[in-house]
């Protein structure tokens, strides 16, 4: 029976990078805080001005391998963490990237955060991105890609590829509140995206899923990255791509060469002969504050550096 799991946490804004092991039964609730007390990072809450209570900041965990927001449930980020590593479903060597989410103030305050981090995604792929962005603050951005393969027909059972990509992404409307509305402006045919080209976006949409992870999900969709289905959807957006793409996953794999997407995003790397504590504690690594520990009153365990 496996008792602890190692996995790889980064941070978006690049603060922090570690190695820790976790035991299964440690609740996300308690990751969280032993992560923002061993980093010291500002804390969960309510974020005063004054006297005045404004916005609210929480840490959102994303697993890289499935998508998954490992807390929250729905659009409320304090609820849903009292769940364990095991019951989230998080894996040996999975990689857990935290981001910090700022919510509850003005819909602006969103959308601006949003068109940073487009840009930001822009910036580091620059060779492949191009963003033309409206609004004030803007709230509609028109993408093109260059250099990424994708399938946008099929001819003769074999797949028609191209590099070159755009769509648009609506915030307009009720936006975070609901799902933004995707559309290609160029052929794509994919599982994911109906037939016409407008993407379906999960049902399980939450206005604490950031905007960026969801751009970066969907290049990763357009080069056959991602999974072609899940198992537990009834109907794909495309009946007919769903079908092709199950019976040619062979030649997907030897047709289509994806990149690693944002190219220079090198902080999800996670060496293969990486060795690890086996001590039933979160191991952070290495760390200028070695003596450091934390217990969890709760539990009465302690979780050392």
């Amino acid at each position: 029976m496996v008792d602890r799991i190692k996995v790889h946490v980064i941070d978006r804004d690049g603060r922090f990078e570690a190695d820790p092991t976790v035991p299964v039964d440690t609740t996300m609730r308690d990751f969280i805080r032993s992560m923002g007390k061993r980093f010291n990072l500002p804390p969960e809450g309510p974020i005063m001005n004054g006297k005045k209570q404004g916005n609210y900041r929480y840490y959102q965990p994303i697993n890289k391998r499935t998508g998954r927001i490992l807390r929250g449930e729905g659009n409320d980020p304090k609820t849903g963490l009292n769940k364990t590593f095991k019951e989230l479903g998080v894996q040996d060597g999975d990689i857990i990237k935290i981001t910090e989410m700022i919510v509850g103030g003005a819909e602006r305050e969103r959308l601006e955060q949003d068109y940073k981090n487009l840009k930001e995604i822009e910036r580091r792929a620059r060779q492949y991105v191009t963003i033309r962005s409206k609004g004030n603050p803007p709230d509609f951005h028109e993408v093109e890609i260059k250099g990424i393969p994708g399938i946008t027909g099929v001819e003769k059972n074999e797949p028609v590829i191209s590099t070159t990509h755009t769509f648009t992404i609506d915030l307009r409307g009720s936006y975070p509140r609901d799902k933004p509305v995707i559309l290609f402006l160029t052929p794509i045919f994919h599982p994911y995206v109906y037939p016409n080209r407008k993407v379906c976006v999960t049902d399980g949409w939450s206005s604490a899923f950031p905007l960026d992870e969801l751009f970066v999900e969907l290049i990763d969709r357009i080069q056959c990255k991602s999974p072609i289905f899940p198992k537990n959807v009834a109907t794909p957006a495309n009946c007919d791509a769903f079908n092709w793409y199950t019976a040619n996953q062979q030649k997907i794999r030897k047709l289509v060469k994806p990149i690693p997407f944002p190219p220079d995003d090198t902080g999800y790397h996670v060496p293969q002969d990486r060795k690890y504590p086996r001590e039933h504690t979160i191991e952070w690594g290495s760390s200028e504050k070695s003596g450091y520990s934390v217990t969890d009153v709760r539990r009465g365990e302690t979780i050392q550096w």
